[in-house]
C-alpha cells in the first residue's frame, strides 16, 4: 500500500470472510465504507465511526478470473469525487493488466517444476551477454551442473521422489548464486545452465564449490529415507572476447561436464575461453 508517498508492505493479515471486502470480492463493484478503527492504513469496517473519512474499495478485477485484490482509499467523508473515483479506475485496471502479464510472463520463461528459467530465456539473455562483448570487453562465466547418476533415483525411488530432488536442488542454486543478476536455468532433465555475467573463472569456481557444499548436507529422509549423498559434475567456462558464438560456448562447458563424469563423477572441470574479433570486423 501506498501511504505519504511511500510504499510500505507490512506483514499483515487481513480477515477477509466476513468483512466489506468479502462483499467488494464476492460483487466485483466498488463501495464505500466507514473507516476501520485502530489501523493506521486504510482498511473498510462495518461499525467504524460515522464522519470524518470513509474508505473507498475497488476491485481490482483481472480479464480471465475474478477479484481477489482491491484497491483501498482513504477520503474526507461525503464521498469520492467523480473525477478521482474515475481515475482509480483507470489505476485499477492497469494493475488488473499489469499483474495477469506478469503470469503470462512467469508462465512463458520459469520451468514449472524448478521454477528456474527455461532454455529459451537462457540463450536470450546469453545472446545479450555475447553482443555486449563486441561493447564492453570484459569477462562472463557459464557454468553446467549435472546431477550424477540421476536415473537410478527415478529407476530405485520412482519419478517424484527425482522430482522432489530436481526441485530442491534448483531451490539450493538459486540460493548459491546472485539473485537478480546470475541467470539460473533448467537446461534439460537433470542438466542445469548458469550464466554469470562479470564474474572471472576464480569467483564462479568458488560459487560452484559453495554449492556443492551445500549439496553436502541436503536431505531427502522424508521422501526417500535409505537414499545416499547426492553429488553433481560440473563444467565451469569464462569466456571472453568479441569473436564468441553460442554453440561453441555450450559445446565447450558440455565438453568439461562430461570430462568431470568421466573423471569419477562429483568434479568440478573449468578452463578459460578467450577470443578476439575478427581482424575485418570494425
Amino acid at each position: 500500500y501506498f501511504c505519504s508517498g511511500r510504499c510500505h508492505a507490512p506483514d499483515t493479515e487481513i480477515l477477509v470472510a466476513g468483512s466489506p471486502l468479502d462483499a467488494v470480492f464476492r460483487d466485483n463493484v466498488s463501495r464505500t465504507f466507514p473507516v476501520s478503527q485502530g489501523s493506521w492504513f486504510p482498511l473498510p469496517s462495518h461499525d467504524g465511526a460515522e464522519g470524518g473519512t470513509e474508505c473507498f474499495c475497488l476491485p481490482v478485477v483481472g480479464v480471465k478470473r475474478a477479484s481477489d485484490r482491491a484497491i483501498c482509499v482513504e477520503f474526507p467523508a461525503g464521498g469520492v469525487p467523480y473525477e478521482t473515483c474515475q481515475h482509480l479506475h483507470i489505476l485499477a485496471t492497469v494493475l488488473a493488466v499489469s499483474l495477469e502479464n506478469t503470469v503470462l510472463f512467469e508462465m512463458a520463461l520459469v520451468d514449472g517444476l524448478t521454477g528456474t528459467y527455461v532454455r529459451s530465456y537462457f540463450e536470450l539473455r546469453l545472446k545479450e551477454e555475447l553482443e555486449k562483448q563486441k561493447r564492453e570487453p570484459g569477462v562472463f562465466s557459464l557454468v553446467m551442473l549435472d546431477l550424477d547418476h540421476f536415473k537410478d533415483v527415478n529407476d530405485s525411488y520412482g519419478h517424484q521422489v527425482g522430482d522432489e530432488l530436481l526441485l530442491r536442488f534448483a531451490q539450493l542454486c538459486k540460493e548459491n548464486f546472485r539473485r537478480g543478476h546470475d541467470v539460473v536455468c533448467r537446461f534439460g532433465g537433470d542438466e542445469f545452465l548458469i550464466l554469470l555475467p562479470e564474474t572471472s573463472l576464480q569467483d564462479a569456481q568458488q560459487a560452484v564449490t559453495r554449492l556443492k557444499q551445500s549439496l553436502e548436507t541436503l536431505s531427502l529422509e522424508d521422501v526417500a529415507p535409505k537414499m545416499g549423498q547426492i553429488l553433481f559434475s560440473a563444467g565451469i567456462v569464462e569466456a571472453a572476447g568479441a569473436g564468441l558464438s553460442a554453440e561453441e560456448l555450450c559445446a565447450r562447458v558440455d565438453g568439461l561436464l562430461y570430462e568431470g563424469k568421466r573423471a569419477g563423477r562429483g568434479r568440478i572441470c573449468s578452463s578459460r575461453f578467450h577470443l578476439e574479433a575478427p581482424e575485418n570486423e570494425a
